[in-house]
């Protein structure tokens, strides 16, 4: 009966859609969707946006000039149906399979949809049938398919990305839905111990009688060492396994717990492996494309939408705008606005069930985490008091953002020292275009540099490219060139007296002195040459 309903499904399609095209069966949630909309276009399945957007919580807008918005939890893709460009969470990709357009609907690929917009899926492309589930249920193996949110844990000043629908059971807790996989966060100050003592004493106050122990591994996140222990068992078909790491930031020992069960063990390591090197510290940062984990339940309940998505680490300049719909019943929200300790609180109506404000980004250029909730803002005498966001119940979700100016884009631009636009910086920062942080990038790019270059006295950086030898003076502006074409914010520096040069980029929040002459004169890891102390230079100058 299926394939009778395909074959007539064919037939009266087949005038309209040209020989390139046939369509393709859902099977949504376990059930069969009668008259699917789906289309197979050269091999490729399309789906088409307004129909697939009813089927599913996808948020679909079409806005002025041919600009469309996908949003989904708190991931979106932009795009203009006129350009060969989309947007991913605001960092630009080109299409492969460029969208169409077919009897009045737009179609998009299909991968662009489901693997980035938290679907759950399989596709036979010999049965032409697509089977799609919107949430439950998760399968280990295929974790590195599953779209990640960005997770805090306040009270360590960290956070993990994690699969997008695993929910904070506690304050520094998370879990899969049926708790197959769980993940803990704890802090504690070490005083006048030394971490490797702590960490063996913690490890032998551990019981695991009945468990194999592994051996133990050592992680590596911008220069953090994070010391992973392990232990396993297995029962009938399944695995147990249980896993503690430990690293040290301000004097503070961090220990995560990790717990999951699964027909194979590699899959478990390997998301555990995934979930530790995500680490960023200080809670946020300013170059990860992952998302902030949204108070879903309050933000769904309250039919909330936003006129323009936001996204993690969007750039403004001074002001947010922020319009949108909610239940008609809410008539004032509020917006906390944080940098550090300082905090800025703005409240504005909301009018039959629509507000429309802009939203102060006050405390200078740089990062800043914001916050939207329907509580009053705290007490004046409690504003100094430092209150994780994830307590407050009544927030409705929260992101991180950037506040530019024409000051910032310096950090980013072509000049006649720091030459970005040559031809081979461009193909040079195009081999890390792979690198999800700034801090990798930087790393990477090091590498680069003493792969395509040797040591000579040329201190014009277009004289040094076409020689490919590097000064002190060179080897900054050129390795500046590169980080800045890979959208790495950096600042050259020098001494007083300008007989040693280097780089500052700006990643994780903060600014991070580089010596890329020091690095290309000895053998030692590019690590070693990073993450310098901030008087590394002395008293310095700036380019």
């Amino acid at each position: 009966m299926k394939k009778l309903r395909k074959i007539l499904l064919l037939i009266l399609l087949l005038p309209l859609l040209g020989a390139a095209l046939s369509p393709v069966d859902l099977n949504l949630n376990g059930k069969f969707v009668e008259e699917t909309p789906l289309l197979e276009k050269q091999g490729e399945l399309f789906i088409p946006i307004e129909p697939f957007s009813k089927l599913t919580s996808l948020q679909f807008r079409e806005k002025n000039k041919g600009d469309i918005i996908l949003f989904r939890d708190n991931v979106f893709i932009k795009f203009n149906t006129n350009s060969s460009t989309y947007f991913l969470n605001g960092k630009e990709f080109t299409w492969k399979n460029p969208p169409f357009v077919e009897n009045d609907e737009l179609y998009l690929p299909y991968r662009i949809l489901l693997d980035f917009m938290n679907f759950q899926y399989s596709y036979n492309a010999q049965e032409k049938l697509l089977e799609l589930a919107t949430g439950t249920g998760y399968d280990v193996s295929l974790s590195y398919r599953q779209n990640r949110q960005k997770v805090d844990f306040a009270e360590a000043k960290i956070s993990y990305n994690l699969p997008y629908f695993w929910k904070r059971t506690s304050l520094n807790s998370f879990s899969s839905l049926e708790n197959s996989l769980k993940i803990e966060v704890s802090s504690r100050p070490l005083g006048e111990e030394k971490p490797a003592d702590a960490i063996k004493r913690l490890v032998e106050e551990k019981s695991f009688d009945d468990f194999e122990k592994r051996t133990p591994r050592q992680l590596f996140v911008e220069a953090t060492s994070i010391a992973n222990y392990g232990y396993v068992k297995k029962e009938q078909d399944l695995y147990y396994y249980y896993g503690i790491s430990y690293f040290t930031l301000e004097n503070r020992l961090i220990e995560t717990t990790f717990c999951a069960q699964g027909a194979t063990l590699e899959p478990i390591l390997k998301l555990e492996e995934d979930i530790l090197s995500s680490a960023q510290f200080n809670a946020y940062t300013i170059d990860d494309m992952q998302e902030h984990y949204v108070e879903l339940e309050a933000f769904t309940s309250l039919k909330m939408s936003l006129d323009d998505p936001l996204y993690a680490n969007m750039l403004v300049d001074n002001t947010l705008a922020f319009k949108g719909e909610i239940n008609p019943s809410i008539k004032e929200l509020h917006a906390t606005v944080k940098r550090g300790d300082r905090r800025f609180y703005h409240s504005f109506a909301v009018e039959e069930g629509k507000f429309d404000t802009s939203i102060p980004i006050p405390f200078g250029l740089g990062f800043h985490s914001l916050s939207i909730a329907l509580s009053p803002p705290p007490e004046e005498e409690t504003r100094a008091s430092s209150l994780p966001y994830f307590e407050d119940k009544n927030i409705l979700l929260r992101f991180s953002l950037l506040n530019t100016s024409l000051d910032e884009g310096l950090y980013l631009s072509h000049s006649n020292l720091v030459p970005t636009q040559c031809e081979e910086i461009g193909i040079l920062s195009y081999q890390v275009r792979n690198k999800s942080f700034d801090y990798y990038k930087a790393e990477a790019l090091l590498s680069l540099l003493k792969e395509n270059f040797s040591l000579g006295k040329v201190d014009d950086p277009l004289l040094a490219l076409e020689e490919k030898t590097l000064s002190k003076k060179s080897a900054a502006l050129i390795y500046a060139a590169l980080l800045r074409r890979a959208g790495v914010p950096t600042q050259v520096i020098s001494n007083i007296s300008q007989t040693i040069y280097g780089v500052e980029i700006l990643s994780n929040g903060r600014w991070i002195v580089i010596d890329p002459y020091r690095f290309l004169l000895n053998e030692d890891p590019p690590l070693d040459h990073m993450s310098l102390d901030q008087d590394h230079f002395g008293t310095r100058a700036y380019y």
